[in-house]
């Protein structure tokens, strides 16, 4: 520059952003989440992590200061090769393509950045080319912050630094032949550095497989491409697999679960529907090659005002994908039901599903975006939050219960019912959630009625629910076809306003339409018991009790007439028993 110009502009160091973007995604078993994600968008199927206990050799590295990274390390493969256009995303800590494809729902340089938690030195093999990224430029030839190399074109790159390529000779790796699949490395951090101060031992990436083990089956669920997940230790012996997932049915779950494309996004928002299209499908998970778990999943895009919501807002530089879903375990064991952005966050809901969403989080990834802020991008990813809950979430939740009716048995009732959301239980962030699920369940034919070989389903609102009427009345206006419900837990019908509950009213009425039949006389007692004295309207009701046993009709018109009277009088009058009420009755 001339006339005494010189640069001068503001800039922060790459290991600092690194640093600050840290402090915004956990720490822990999220770090494998985001690689999950990661290759779950790649299209892998099969995921692995390896904890490598060995120690390689440091004689011929591009720098002998990476001597210090060629100890203890978590790998990373997946089956999926890495296009051109990854190798670009991957260097850019926000600005990734993958923000303006709505089919990923993973953010590819921020989320690989939390691998930084782990290591100052990741590297990864890939296709044709090894590449290593160093932040700091501490370890790497002439200070560069990253290195790539195709090692098909240089084949003298692999003989000039077998101690380079040496620890990646994992799952088929050769380094003579193009990779079809893709390995990261990840150096345990043995000293602090600017970018964290935490150090990782061997015991610490064990935790993390803990806290996968964990987690279970349910990191499956979501996902649209992946299959399996294996855990791994490597030490000098051998590699010994730990701990795998697999899904059991991969060809059924494959063909439905992969989603909605664009063109389907357009074409339902023309329709304007209010309920949206549903993907259901169950997922037979097994663990360890042994156990297996059964879930049901119901995903969705959303209806149509979800759709151009998202798209109206996509030129606000705001990635809202209209995409999520549900899953339950199809068994009787309860479900903690927690908030899933294709994999799980920390959010556990108390719900009895699991519940899945692009959903807007807080910078910590801890909360919802809860829209303290109220205006510019921070109320639209309030209003995205709710508006996923109502238009899509719901739904899904809503067709999750229908599809476990049309299968339940008597026997698992309890269950079927157990799946209903409880507000009385749940934190307010979730009652938009829960209050559009119920005002849609009182559409549907929700509540059972079983009776020997007959089952019967009902509307919510039309339903009559026993309150505290005896078991005696229930089974005496179920006797003519009056639907009365047993087994719906109380926490059901407490959420619903203006129910029809069991009355004495409604019992007088039936007893009315059906007095010729006479009742057996312990049953009629209970019943003339729960719907009152003579002060209440008996007229026309055939409960009057009789000393043989039998009922009279209550009328203030028949010619007929009932006696009290003493005992010896009654005795005088044997045969006369239907005349003398049963004043004991």
């Amino acid at each position: 520059m001339k006339d005494g110009w010189r640069s001068y502009h503001q800039e922060q160091k790459l290991s600092l952003q690194i640093r600050a973007i840290l402090e915004n995604y956990p720490d822990g078993s999220q770090i494998l989440k985001e690689l999950i994600q990661n290759a779950d968008d790649a299209e892998a199927t099969t995921v692995r992590f390896v904890l490598s206990k060995k120690r390689f050799s440091t004689t011929s590295l591009p720098d002998k200061r990476m001597d210090i990274h060629q100890g203890p390390a978590l790998y990373a493969f997946n089956n999926a090769q890495f296009t051109e256009e990854d190798f670009d995303n991957i260097t850019k800590l926000s600005d990734s393509s993958k923000m303006e494809d709505m089919q990923k729902t993973g953010k590819f340089g921020l989320g690989f950045c939390s691998v930084y938690h782990i290591t100052d030195l990741p590297s990864f093999v890939s296709a044709s080319k090894i590449c290593i990224f160093d932040p700091h430029g501490e370890y790497l030839p002439e200070g560069n912050k990253g290195i790539q190399n195709d090692f098909l074109e240089n084949k003298a790159v692999a003989l000039a630094y077998p101690s380079l390529f040496e620890p990646f000779k994992l799952f088929d790796f050769t380094g003579t032949r193009s990779y079809p699949s893709t390995m990261f490395r990840l150096p345990l951090r043995t000293k602090k550095s600017v970018i964290s101060d935490k150090i990782y031992k061997e015991e610490d990436i064990l935790n993390l497989f803990k806290q996968i083990e964990e987690e279970g089956s349910s990191l499956l669920l979501f996902l649209k491409h992946v299959e399996e997940i294996e855990l791994y230790v490597w030490d000098d012996t051998n590699l010994k697999l730990t701990y795998s997932l697999k899904i059991d049915n991969p060809a059924k779950v494959r063909d439905v679960r992969r989603g909605a494309d664009n063109q389907s996004l357009s074409q339902l928002q023309e329709r304007k529907e209010e309920k949206p299209t549903f993907i259901n499908y169950e997922m037979n998970i097994r663990i360890n090659s042994k156990a297996t778990e059964k879930w049901r999943i119901c995903n969705s895009i959303g209806n149509y005002k979800l759709i151009q919501f998202s798209q109206e807002n996509s030129r606000n530089r705001i990635k809202l994908v209209p995409w999520g879903g549900v899953a339950c375990r199809v068994s009787r064991e309860k479900v903690q039901g927690k908030l899933f952005c294709t994999l799980s966050s920390p959010l556990e809901t108390k719900l009895p599903i699991h519940i899945n969403g692009y959903f807007e989080l807080t910078n910590n990834r801890r909360d919802l975006w809860m829209g303290n802020d109220l205006q510019g991008k921070s109320l639209i990813r309030y209003q995205w939050n709710t508006k996923l809950f109502k238009n899509l979430i719901a739904f899904c939740y809503v067709e999750l219960i229908g599809k476990i009716r049309k299968e339940v048995t008597e026997n698992d009732l309890d269950y079927y019912y157990s799946l209903f959301p409880n507000t009385q239980t749940l934190d307010r962030k979730w009652h938009p959630l829960v209050d559009k699920t119920l005002k849609l369940l009182i559409d549907e034919s929700a509540i059972s009625e079983k009776s020997h070989s007959v089952s019967r389903w009902n509307h919510i609102m039309d339903t009559i629910f026993p309150g505290n009427a005896p078991t005696t009345v229930i089974n005496y206006l179920r006797k003519y076809e009056i639907f009365v419900v047993f087994k719906v837990p109380d926490f059901v019908t407490e959420q619903f306003e203006s129910l029809k509950f069991v009355s004495p009213t409604l019992v007088r009425n039936t007893l009315k339409k059906h007095n010729s039949v006479q009742l057996p006389f312990e049953q009629g007692l209970e019943i003339l018991d729960y719907i009152g004295d003579l002060s209440h309207n008996l007229q026309d009701i055939r409960l009057v009790p009789l000393m043989d046993k039998t009922f009279g009709l209550f009328s203030s018109y028949s010619s007929t007439q009932y006696y009290v009277a003493p005992l010896e009088i009654k005795k005088l009058f044997d045969g006369k028993k239907n005349s003398f009420i049963d004043e004991k009755g």
